[in-house]
């Protein structure tokens, strides 16, 4: 068996965060955490992204603000 992938690679999350920003229509700041990406955004950039991936069955999301970091987010579960 091959060794399991620890996550994105930093290219992959700058193309996420390129996609997921002309998306939002507002600056993103990806990060991986736990099996998890995340998009710091705007609450209009969260909700969209949102909206554009609602209805992928396969993925769980979240869009909600953060009172921890003061932010809105939009979540991504990816399996790696």
């Amino acid at each position: 068996m091959g060794k399991q992938s620890e996550g994105p690679t930093q290219n992959q999350l700058e193309r996420t965060r390129q996609d997921w920003e002309t998306v939002a229509g507002e600056p993103v700041q990806v990060e991986h955490i736990k099996g998890t990406i995340y998009g710091f955004t705007t609450e209009l950039g969260a909700l969209r992204l949102y909206y554009k991936y609602h209805h992928s069955d396969r993925k769980k999301i979240s869009a909600a603000y953060s009172h921890n970091l003061n932010t809105w987010y939009f979540a991504l579960d990816v399996a790696y």
